[in-house]
């Protein structure tokens, strides 16, 4: 194990103390997060490294997603509801979303944080790793760091990923941000559900976006490989909007500086990152044509028929995920 690329990943991190109502809607800061954040950091990292010579044919990097589910800005001790990888992948260009999910049980890797120490070696579930890691005698910017780096050491020990970066997200201000770009026109089945294709459309603000997330409930099923799956059909739509329908151009441009000052104004307001919000406009503007793929890791369920344990299958996923392969939908 790294500890460069666990102990010591490099923090996004989005609080926004308003809006928090909305917390029980977590994947949608992480669908905004993903489309308005992490591709640009992917893509600064993609500039940088184009200029490196590298004869290795699996070169790449990734990126640790989490979105905390907290009702306050605060991440100490809540749980991290939505886990995502993002693999960026070398010539050709290429990023792939992969969800896992937070139900896993893995065994707890030996990090800072009271909680983590007394938990260490134990059989929990994935997302208590940040939870138990955040619970740390430092300010709440150091326990969310200490968080991120107990949740990237779990991935790391339990699938052999070395995680290069981690994004933790709280989940108040989707709204604003949405709102900012002046909401979207998404596709919808029969029944009005947002889809990646649907026959008709209709215009989403940031509280319909997030009413549209929080019927995990009426799902069929209603469990957490739903969620997932719904959360990546919205990620897939809003991708395709907001690359297409005139927000972004197709040089990646925002057309309007209304439009850009507005976005910017929303990630600002409360935001901490490694990435410098002066060049989020150039980072944008390389954004818009790296293709994007979904996956979710493949998983069994637990004795308790509640959980899930990963499995060969899961196994051979992260072969094909360390090897620079396609991924399994």
């Amino acid at each position: 194990m790294s500890t460069s690329s666990t102990r010591r990943a490099r923090a996004f991190i989005i609080r926004k103390p308003f809006l928090a109502a909305l917390i029980t809607a977590v994947s949608v800061l992480t669908v905004m997060a993903l489309l308005l954040a992490t591709l640009m950091l992917i893509q600064n990292r993609m500039s940088q490294t184009q200029n490196v010579a590298d004869t290795s044919a699996t070169h790449q990097e990734t990126l640790l997603i989490l979105g905390v589910d907290s009702q306050d800005s605060s991440m100490v001790g809540h749980r991290s509801d939505v886990i995502m990888l993002m693999r960026m992948r070398h010539d050709p260009e290429w990023i792939d979303i992969v969800s896992v999910p937070r139900d896993s049980l893995v065994d707890l890797p030996d990090c800072a944080g009271s909680h983590a120490t007394e938990h260490s070696g134990k059989k929990d579930k994935l997302n208590s790793a940040f939870a138990y890691g955040s619970v740390a005698d430092v300010d709440d910017r150091g326990s969310a760091q200490a968080g991120m780096d107990c949740a990237a050491m779990a991935i790391t020990e339990e699938a052999g990923i070395p995680i290069d970066d981690t994004i933790a997200t709280t989940f108040n201000g989707v709204t604003g941000i949405i709102d900012s770009l002046g909401g979207a026109d998404l596709p919808v089945d029969d029944g009005g559900r947002i889809v990646r294709e649907g026959k008709g459309e209709q215009h989403f603000s940031g509280q319909g976006v997030v009413t549209q997330l929080r019927a995990r409930k009426t799902e069929t099923g209603g469990s957490d490989l739903s969620r997932i799956n719904h959360q990546q059909e919205i990620l897939g739509a809003l991708l395709d909007y907001y690359r297409s329908e005139g927000i972004i151009d197709s040089s990646g441009s925002v057309n309007s500086m209304k439009e850009f000052t507005a976005l910017l104004t929303a990630l600002t307001n409360g935001t901490a990152t490694t990435v410098s919000l002066n060049d989020v406009r150039s980072l944008m503007q390389r954004a818009a044509s790296t293709p994007v793929s979904t996956a979710t890791l493949p998983t069994g369920p637990a004795d308790d028929g509640v959980n899930a344990v990963w499995t060969q299958q899961t196994t051979q996923f992260w072969q094909a995920y360390k090897n620079g392969e396609d991924l399994p939908k």
